[in-house]
């Protein structure tokens, strides 16, 4: 069965309307946050799903190992509960 996780990572942003110099020198990539199970995993990429439909995952994203800033396995604990595992610590979330 594919963990739960919560996957921080780096993406590329975009901003259509006119920038500045000024706007253009403070540009950062975005951060971003997704929570699935983790369904595929190498070198160049991870990629999460956020539902199961019989055989098949549904919403999958593949994102680029070299953007990924943190993996958290997450665990259902009962009764509306959940708890995060990351760097050896667990944390119960309400």
């Amino acid at each position: 069965m594919a963990n739960l996780v919560l996957v921080r990572w780096r993406d590329a942003a975009h901003w259509r309307n006119e920038q500045t110099q000024e706007d253009v020198d403070k540009a950062q990539p975005g951060d971003m946050e997704t929570v699935g199970w983790l369904v595929g995993q190498n070198a160049n990429r991870l990629v999460v799903a956020s539902e199961r439909v019989a055989d098949c995952w549904r919403d999958v994203t593949a994102i680029p190992m070299e953007g990924v800033v943190e993996v958290v396995r997450l665990r259902a604990r009962g009764k509306g509960k959940a708890e995060r595992e990351a760097d050896g610590r667990r944390q119960t979330l309400s």
